[in-house]
């Protein structure tokens, strides 16, 4: 059953990959304790990256130097609206070279862990060979609270990157649509 309230893990971090992560922002944190609670718990769990997917502000100065965490911001507007393909193609660029040091490991999230970093985090492990609905079932399954609304963007994305033609795209847009109305 998915979850009907933010807050219930929200603040928490949940491992997709041996390397990839999701969650939400610990700059949207309610208090300055459940802020550092955050980033310490990156910090043990050994989080080498981030990419903060809100447009709103960046902390990435202040978070670096205070956890040593390299951050990426790209940032994009949780606007309902369809998400250009060179969001996708930016967010690949820096996880392709994030991840292919096995040492590293690499967060991605939103405001809330809701939208846009559990989308970003999806077009990051289609890229990586993930089928969509596998990936959109891991994510959903470790972050129960992702709505994931821009799933169908990073398909098309994904689908037309790969050489795949406008058919094939819209009709991986149609699986993920018909995912959502199962789950």
């Amino acid at each position: 059953m998915r979850s009907t309230s933010p807050l219930d893990v929200r603040s928490g971090i949940q491992q997709l990959t041996e390397q990839l992560f999701v969650s939400g922002g610990p700059d949207w944190a309610p208090s300055a304790d459940t802020h550092f609670a955050m980033l310490r718990e990156w910090m043990d769990t050994g989080i080498t990256h981030y990419i903060p997917v809100h447009a709103e502000f960046d902390l990435g100065p202040y978070i670096e130097d205070a956890t040593g965490i390299r951050v990426h911001h790209i940032g994009v507007d949780d606007d309902g609206q369809d998400k250009p393909a060179e969001w996708f193609d930016e967010i690949i660029a820096v996880a392709n070279a994030v991840l292919a040091n096995p040492a590293h490991k690499l967060v991605v999230t939103c405001a809330y862990g809701i939208n846009r970093g559990p989308s970003a985090a999806l077009a990051i492990m289609l890229w990586q060979g993930w089928d969509a609905l596998a990936a959109l079932g891991a994510i959903r399954s470790v972050r129960p609270i992702a709505n994931i609304l821009y799933a169908e963007d990073a398909v098309r994305w994904h689908v037309l990157r790969t050489g795949g033609t406008e058919a094939e795209a819209l009709a991986a847009e149609q699986q993920v649509r018909d995912w959502f109305d199962r789950h």
